[in-house]
C-alpha cells in the first residue's frame, strides 16, 4: 500500500563519536543509561565551562531528577467520560498554572472543554518585544533576520550561522567550526538544521531571556530531520520561553567541518482559553476502550496538510518520543508549541507535524498529523518504522525531568485506545523491518538516539503495563473474538485497518478486506466483498439499512446475499450488488426472490413522479408508491409499460396496482394500473385499455367477448373520438357517444365503408332485429345482418 521510505544518511551531533544510521538497537527490554544517553533534539544546560562526559545536571528552571517526586499511574482504570460527541462548553483550566517543579507530580487534568476557539493567530511578522540590547561578551550582534508567517500563524525566522574558527565561549579551550548570535523578534522554540557535517561535532546554544543570557544548552540531532525533504538535518523544534536572542556555536575538533548551520526562530501565539476536546462515551459492552480527550486539529490552529501520504494497512505497534525543549510552559502555551513543531516540520519541506499524536506535561492529548485519529495513518518519527506504527510524543524534555503522571495517563490512554481497539497485545512483541521489538518501544529502540529521555524510557514497562490494565479492564469485544474464530490476520478480511470504534448504538471495526459489526440487537457479523462496498455506500450501520442481521447466504445461481435490519443486499457475478428493502424486498422475497421470473435486482430503489420508485431486475421491475404500494412488472406487459411511449407511472396509467393475473379461456394475462389495465396473449401482444372504452370492454368480458384481446392502443380519430383494434373488431369512443364495440359483419362494413368519418360514432351495440340478425345504430345510419343477406346499410342520413 505505501512506498518504501528511504532511509537518509543524517550526520548526529554527538562528540564521542560518528553514528551509522538505520542499525536498530537490540530490542531487549529497555534499561536506562544515565551515564551515556543523549537525547535527540534534547536542549540541555551545561553547569560549568568544561562538558561531562555523563548527562549534564538539570536546568535550573527543571526540578532535580534526584528530587522529583515520581508518581506511580494509578491502578484502577479511571472512570470513562459521558456519553457525549462534544465536550461541554464553559470549562476553563484551573489557575494558576503549576510551577515547573509541579509538572512532574501533576495528577491528572481535568479535561479542557471549554468549546471556544483558539485565540486568533496574528497577521502579520510579530514585533520585537522591548528589551535590553543584548551583549555577547564582545563578540557581534547580528542584524535580527525578517520572520515569516506560516500557515498556522506562526513565524519562523532562519538565522544563518557563519563559519568560524576560534576558541568556543561554550567549552573554553575547544574549537569553534561555526558561531553567530542574533537579536530577534520574541521567539519560543528553536531548531537547527543544517547541509552536512564530519562526525564528532557538538552543537551549544543560549538564550537571552529577561534582559541577561542564560546557561548553555546542547542541541542532539535527530535522525528523523530530513525523512521527508532529504536536503539537510537538524534538531527538532525544542520549547525554549520567551526569548529575543540567541547565541550558537558549533563545536568540534580541528578539521571538522559543518556547512548551512542554521537556527530556525519560531515564535506562536499563547491561548487565551482552553481549546475545544472530544472524547467518546462509555460502550454498551465490553470490548471497546473509550477514546480519551483530544484536542482536534481545528482547535489548536492546525494549518491544513492536504498532500500527506496516505493511511498504512494496520497499526502495529506503538513508538514512544519527547518533543524535548525546557518543562516551564503553561496550559496556554501548549497549544501554540504544537503549532511551532507544526510550523518547523512544514519548514522541513514536511506535509505535516510527524507524530500521531502529543501529549503536554498537564495531560491533554493534541491530534498530530492529519488523516484520521482512528486510522493508521503514515507519520514522520522514525523513518522506516513509521511503517504501521503510531508515534506518541511527550512534549517535554524527559532528559531533564521525570514525566508527571498525568502526561503517563494520557500517554497511556491515547496508546491503549488505538492498541486495544486493534487487537494488539501491548505486552506483546512484534516484527517490524526486520527487527523483533516491543508492541510499544521507545525511539531509541530502532534508532541510534536518546530519544524519548532517560526518565520517560525508564517508564517503558509501567506505560506497557498501564495499557494492558485499560485493555484488560474493558473487557472481551465480541468483533476481536469473531475475527480470531475466522482466523485472524490470515482470514480473508485480513488485518484491522479502521480501529474498533461506536457506530449507531452499535460498533464496528474495519479490516483490510472487510467490516465486523456488532450490536446489542444483531449480533456480530462480517460484511465483505461487494456487498460491504454496496453497504458502505449506502451509509453502512448509520444508512437505513442498519446493521447487519446475517453472515451471507447462498442464492440461486452462484449469487449471495445478507440481511439487515432495514433491508438485505443481493449480489451475483452479472449484476454486482444491489440493495433492497421496505414493501419492495417484502414483496420480492416473498414471491420467491431471484428464483421468480425477476431474477437478482440490478439497480438501487429510482425515485419516480408522485413520491414513488422503481427498481430493476433482470426480469422485471417491482413499482411502489404510497397509494399502491409494490407490484412487479415482467414480461411484454412490463417492456410497453416501461417503453418511452407509456414511460410507466409518468403516463395515464400510473402505478400497477395487482400482480398479473392469469386468463384462461383465451390464455393470456392482464394486469392492472391506477389509470388502466394491460392485456397480454401470445397472439395479441400487450396492450394497454383505459377509460370509457376499458370499462364497457372490461363489463362485457374482456377478451372472453367476441372481440377477444386488443391488438393495439388508443388512435385518435374524427372529430376528438377514439378507436382501439381488437382481435375480432374495435371500440369507437367519442365525447358526444360514448363508448361502443363493432365487430362481425358489421363492423367490416362499417369501416370498410367510411367509418366515423362518414357514418358518425355508434351509439349503440348490436342488437337482435324482428325478423332475425341484428341491427346496430350509429350517429348517421343503422347496419343490419342476418345470416341470409350477410351485412348492409338499413338507412343514412
Amino acid at each position: 500500500m505505501k512506498k518504501p521510505l528511504i532511509r537518509q544518511a543524517l550526520v548526529p551531533l554527538i562528540a564521542a563519536a560518528a553514528i551509522v544510521l538505520g542499525a536498530p538497537l537490540a530490542a531487549a527490554e529497555p534499561t536506562p543509561d544515565p551515564t551515556t544517553e543523549t537525547s535527540p533534539i534534547e536542549i540541555r544546560t551545561t553547569p560549568d565551562a568544561t562538558p561531562s562526559s555523563g548527562e549534564s545536571e538539570p536546568a535550573a528552571d527543571q526540578p532535580s531528577p534526584s528530587t522529583v517526586e515520581e508518581t506511580a499511574p494509578p491502578s484502577v482504570v479511571p472512570a470513562e467520560p459521558e456519553a457525549t460527541e462534544e465536550a461541554d462548553a464553559g470549562q476553563t483550566p484551573a489557575d494558576p498554572e503549576p510551577s515547573p517543579e509541579a509538572t512532574a507530580t501533576t495528577t491528572a487534568p481535568e479535561a479542557a472543554e471549554t468549546s471556544t476557539t483558539p485565540t486568533p493567530m496574528p497577521s502579520e511578522t510579530p514585533e520585537a518585544t522591548p528589551s535590553p540590547t543584548p551583549t555577547t561578551d564582545g563578540r557581534v550582534i547580528a542584524e535580527a533576520p525578517p520572520s515569516a508567517l506560516t500557515a498556522n500563524g506562526s513565524a519562523i525566522a532562519e538565522f544563518a550561522v557563519p563559519a568560524a574558527e576560534r576558541e568556543s565561549l561554550a567549552v573554553p579551550g575547544a574549537t569553534t567550526l561555526a558561531q553567530g548570535a542574533t537579536s530577534a523578534s520574541t521567539f519560543t522554540l528553536t531548531a537547527l538544521t543544517w547541509q552536512s557535517a564530519t562526525p564528532g561535532i557538538t552543537l551549544y546554544a543560549r538564550f537571552f531571556q529577561d534582559g541577561a543570557w542564560g546557561e548553555w544548552m546542547e542541541f542532539v540531532s535527530t535522525d528523523d530531520a530530513a525523512l521527508e525533504s532529504g536536503s539537510f538535518h537538524g534538531t527538532e523544534a525544542g520549547w525554549v520561553g520567551a526569548s529575543t536572542g540567541i547565541d550558537i556555536e558549533a563545536v568540534g575538533p580541528a578539521g571538522s567541518t559543518i556547512t548551512g548551520l542554521t537556527a530556525r526562530l519560531i515564535s506562536t501565539t499563547e491561548d487565551a482559553v482552553a481549546p475545544t476536546v472530544r472524547k467518546s462515551g462509555r460502550s454498551l459492552a465490553g470490548g471497546y476502550v473509550a477514546q480519551p480527550a483530544i484536542v482536534f486539529r481545528g482547535s489548536w490552529g492546525a494549518a491544513p496538510s492536504p498532500d500527506c501520504e496516505g493511511p498504512d494497512e494496520s497499526v502495529r505497534a506503538a513508538v514512544v518520543h519527547h518533543t524535548v525543549g525546557t518543562n516551564n510552559y503553561t496550559r496556554a502555551q501548549a497549544p501554540g508549541i504544537v503549532r511551532g513543531v507544526q510550523a518547523y516540520h512544514q519548514s522541513l519541506g514536511w506535509c505535516d507535524v510527524g507524530y500521531n499524536f502529543l501529549v503536554d506535561i498537564y495531560g491533554t492529548i493534541y491530534e498530530g498529523r492529519t488523516g484520521g485519529i482512528a486510522l493508521p495513518v503514515h507519520g514522520a518519527h522514525a523513518l522506516d518504522w513509521n511503517e504501521d506504527t503510531v508515534g506518541v510524543s511527550a512534549m517535554m524534555n524527559a532528559a531533564t525531568a521525570q514525566p508527571s503522571a498525568a502526561l503517563i495517563e494520557s500517554m497511556s490512554q491515547i496508546i491503549a485506545w488505538k492498541l486495544g481497539n486493534n487487537y494488539r497485545d501491548p505486552l506483546g512483541w512484534v516484527t517490524l523491518v526486520g527487527e523483533r521489538l516491543p508492541v510499544i518501544f521507545g525511539h531509541r529502540d530502532v534508532l541510534n538516539t536518546a530519544c524519548p529521555g532517560q526518565y520517560l524510557y525508564a517508564r517503558m514497562t509501567d506505560i506497557r503495563e498501564r495499557v494492558a490494565a485499560i485493555i484488560n479492564a474493558s473487557g472481551t469485544s465480541p468483533i476481536h473474538e469473531l475475527w480470531l474464530e475466522l482466523g485472524g490476520e490470515s482470514s480473508y478480511l485480513g488485518e484491522p485497518y479502521w480501529l474498533e470504534s461506536p457506530h449507531a448504538g452499535g460498533r464496528g471495526t474495519q479490516f483490510t478486506n472487510g467490516w465486523i459489526y456488532w450490536s446489542a440487537a444483531t449480533g456480530t457479523h462480517p460484511v465483505h466483498g461487494a456487498i460491504v462496498n454496496r453497504y458502505q455506500s449506502l451509509g453502512g450501520p448509520d444508512g437505513y439499512l442498519g446493521f447487519p442481521t446475517s453472515d451471507e447466504i447462498e442464492a440461486p445461481g452462484g449469487g449471495v446475499y445478507q440481511t439487515f435490519q432495514g433491508g438485505a443486499i443481493y449480489w451475483s457475478q452479472a449484476t454486482d450488488a444491489q440493495a433492497i428493502h421496505g414493501a419492495a424486498r417484502i414483496l420480492y422475497e416473498r414471491t420467491d426472490g431471484p428464483e421468480s421470473f425477476l431474477g437478482y435486482p440490478t439497480s438501487g430503489e429510482v425515485p419516480q413522479t408522485g413520491g414513488g420508485i422503481v427498481q430493476f431486475f433482470e426480469g422485471g421491475r417491482i413499482y411502489w408508491s404510497e397509494a399502491t404500494d409494490a407490484h412487479r412488472t415482467g414480461g411484454r406487459i412490463n417492456a410497453v409499460y416501461s417503453s418511452p411511449e407509456y414511460d410507466g407511472p409518468a403516463s395515464y396509467l400510473g402505478y400497477p396496482i395487482t400482480e398479473e393475473i392469469a386468463l384462461e379461456d383465451p390464455e393470456g394475462v392482464y394486469q392492472d394500473f391506477q389509470g388502466g389495465r394491460f392485456y397480454w396473449s401470445d397472439a395479441s401482444g400487450a396492450w394497454p385499455v383505459h377509460g370509457a372504452i376499458g370499462g364497457s370492454y372490461a363489463r362485457s368480458g374482456g377478451p372472453e367477448s367476441a372481440l377477444g384481446y386488443p391488438t393495439g392502443a388508443e388512435t385518435a380519430d374524427v372529430n376528438g373520438g377514439v378507436h382501439q383494434t381488437f382481435q375480432n373488431g374495435r371500440y369507437y369512443w367519442s365525447e358526444k357517444t360514448d363508448a361502443y364495440p363493432v365487430h362481425g359483419a358489421i363492423g367490416g362494413l362499417y369501416v370498410r365503408s367510411g367509418g366515423a368519418a362518414k357514418f358518425g360514432y355508434p351509439i349503440s351495440t348490436e342488437a337482435a332485429r324482428q325478423g332475425g340478425g341484428v341491427t346496430q345504430r350509429f350517429e348517421r345510419a343503422v347496419f343490419a345482418w342476418t345470416e341470409e343477406k350477410d351485412a348492409w346499410i338499413v338507412s343514412q342520413s
